[in-house]
């Protein structure tokens, strides 16, 4: 007799056209399917104002925002209703009309890190959560977005954990446990049939577990070096007391890159059958009954605007095309959902709400909803993806292949003394050196052409290194300069980066980016993706918006970097742009392949001059 696995992955390569001859989709409840948007701006006052527009829309609800409550596991601020009074007078007057499919966005997002073992700390972060649901009840919404990606500091990575040196995976984990219980209790004690759509539950551990690889011995091992280690030990804290009317939906974000259907159903089989035996075996019968696979669609990738990067596979279509991947894109997760599917667009270039969309992109989306609820197929052939996919993975491999790191000399500022660090670049040091090479994209990116030409000056002495960028901007008036504060998110903004090793080897290698406001982010990089944002320096700069560009102008000691170059050294670094107006543009001194943080591809500059 087959194993249920083996029934499961036949009825997905078959085709669920063959489960039924009544309806080619009985077997998928179309009818329950949801399309969900989500996109920005979400704060509930402008979801009131504009909710008539989503009515109008092939979407089944969407998201909504309250700022005071979005980070998840923040605690540093107990808020009060006061707080939140103007949030929750928009949210209980939203008139959602046939919009029954509303979710609260909750990231892991927090301005500090977490101390899993300070239970004061957990008691504020308890609070603000009940607060959180019940704006979940008063606003009528079926239920949050937890959101467990980390942005800016590791919450589930061990290795980054406060008492990482005095305790062990294992009592970590157990502690995860018991907080993901806690949590839990709280989120079912104000609404016990809460949805709880996870943008990544077991598809968290894709990257650690390869799709091919079996379970093994080595699996604890193998999970305390992983990025969302301390994630699964809160997944099976939350499953050991979820009440039997919760539901866990794995919103599957690994979906944004699919090609061809059979992603998609491998997919399905992966988060209900292969990732199981993650869980602990007394909670697996919870897993079964109450985790629900999803779906995600990304609509700047699919159309192909995702600054024409290899990632996006619209970009290997026609404007046509594109269209079809949409919809090709929509049907197919639909087909495979158990309920939902969530659309992402930032609003750096779509905004819904305003109808600032791709022509057509509507009508693909509706067209994929028709025929999963009336059984009908597709209706064209999804070769053109398949084989688009191809070439990318293609291109993805001769990308990396073909990186030559740049090199660069140094000079000692001399006789011309240390620039004066006000933004101006007037100084006689600047008048002496050489720029860089104009800045290149990525090689991840398709487009060659470059918006917003780049250099850099970069010159040292005993004390400091010192670090000059001309940005040439045709679009000043549409630069974005929000960030204000120490190591808050600067590359939202437009901003510019310095990345140089502390020594002779790669590792470890400091991270310093700074926008248009002047405003710092830090970091060290102990290995390759072990970012520490934690680490904090001092260092000086100065920035200055022109008519047609921006310049900066950097300062960073060598006490801070680590040690002090001799002439004739070497230390391997990079230094990078980030672009915002119109689309954005990122662009890189030596060449890259996808993030500014791949250390094995930074150049190399030679120190050369007076000997300190």
């Amino acid at each position: 007799m087959p194993s249920r696995l083996t029934t499961v992955v036949a009825a997905l390569l078959i085709g669920p056209a063959c489960l039924s001859s009544g309806n080619a989709l009985a077997f998928w409840k179309p009818d329950d399917k949801k399309l969900i948007h989500f996109g920005y701006p979400a704060e509930v006052g402008y979801v009131r104002q504009n909710v008539n527009a989503m009515k109008a829309l092939p979407f089944d609800g969407t998201i909504v925002v309250i700022n005071e409550l979005r980070a998840l596991f923040d605690y540093e601020r107990r808020h009060t209703p006061d707080d939140l009074r103007a949030s929750m007078d928009d949210l209980t007057a939203i008139d959602w009309g046939r919009l029954t499919e509303n979710f609260l966005v909750l990231n892991v997002e927090t301005k500090s890190r977490i101390d899993w073992f300070d239970d004061a700390q957990w008691e504020i972060v308890e609070h603000n959560l009940r607060l959180a649901i019940e704006a979940v009840n008063a606003g009528g919404l079926r239920g949050i977005i937890f959101d467990p990606e980390q942005y800016n500091y590791r919450l589930w990575v061990y290795d980054k954990a406060k008492h990482r040196d005095t305790i062990s995976y294992e009592r970590y984990i157990a502690q995860m446990r018991r907080r993901g219980a806690q949590w839990m209790r709280v989120v079912q004690s104000v609404k016990p049939d809460i949805a709880i759509l996870n943008l990544y539950l077991m598809t968290a551990f894709n990257s650690y577990y390869g799709v091919r690889e079996t379970p093994g011995g080595d699996t604890p091992e193998r999970l305390e070096q992983s990025g969302y280690g301390l994630y699964l030990g809160f997944i099976n804290g939350m499953l050991s007391v979820a009440g039997p009317d919760v539901t866990l939906i794995d919103g599957n974000e690994p979906a944004y890159y699919y090609g061809g259907r059979a992603a998609y159903d491998k997919a399905y089989v992966q988060i209900k059958q292969e990732r199981i035996y993650l869980i602990d075996p007394e909670h697996r019968h919870t897993f079964r009954r109450q985790v629900e696979a999803g779906s995600s669609i990304y609509i700047q990738g699919t159309m192909g605007m995702r600054n024409y990067s290899i990632q996006a596979l619209g970009a290997f279509l026609s404007p046509e095309d594109r269209l079809k991947l949409l919809e090709h894109r929509a049907y197919q997760a639909l087909r495979t959902t158990d309920r939902y599917v969530w659309c992402y667009s930032d609003s750096k270039h779509i905004n819904w709400w305003k109808n600032q969309v791709p022509a057509g992109a509507a009508e693909a989306l509706a067209s994929a909803k028709r025929k999963i609820a009336t059984g009908a197929p597709l209706g064209f052939s999804e070769a053109p993806f398949v084989e688009a996919k191809r070439k990318q993975q293609q291109i993805m491999t001769e990308g990396r292949a073909s990186i030559v790191p740049r090199r660069l000399v140094v000079t000692h500022v001399g006789a011309d003394g240390p620039p004066k660090i006000d933004g101006r670049l007037n100084d006689a040091v600047w008048r002496r050196v050489k720029p860089t090479e104009r800045f290149r994209v990525p090689n991840i990116f398709i487009k060659s052409k470059i918006q917003a030409p780049t250099t850099a000056q970069v010159a040292w002495d005993q004390e400091n290194l010192y670090v000059a960028f001309t940005c040439i901007e045709p679009k000043v008036e549409q630069m974005s300069k929000r960030k204000t504060g120490h190591d808050s998110s600067v590359w939202y903004d437009d901003c510019v980066e310095v990345f140089i090793s502390a020594g002779d080897d790669l590792f470890p290698y400091r991270h310093f980016e700074i926008n248009s406001l002047d405003t710092h982010f830090d970091a060290t990089w102990v290995q390759r993706k072990k970012m520490d944002a934690t680490w904090n320096a001092k260092w000086t700069s100065r920035s200055a918006v022109l008519k047609d560009r921006w310049l900066c102008e950097i300062a960073i000691p060598w006490t801070v970097i680590g040690t002090r170059p001799a002439s004739g050294e070497t230390r391997r670094a990079n230094v990078t742009r980030h672009r915002i107006p119109h689309e954005e543009e990122t662009t890189t001194w030596t060449p890259m392949y996808k993030t500014f943080s791949d250390a094995e591809y930074f150049g190399t500059w030679i120190f050369k001059g007076a000997a300190p």
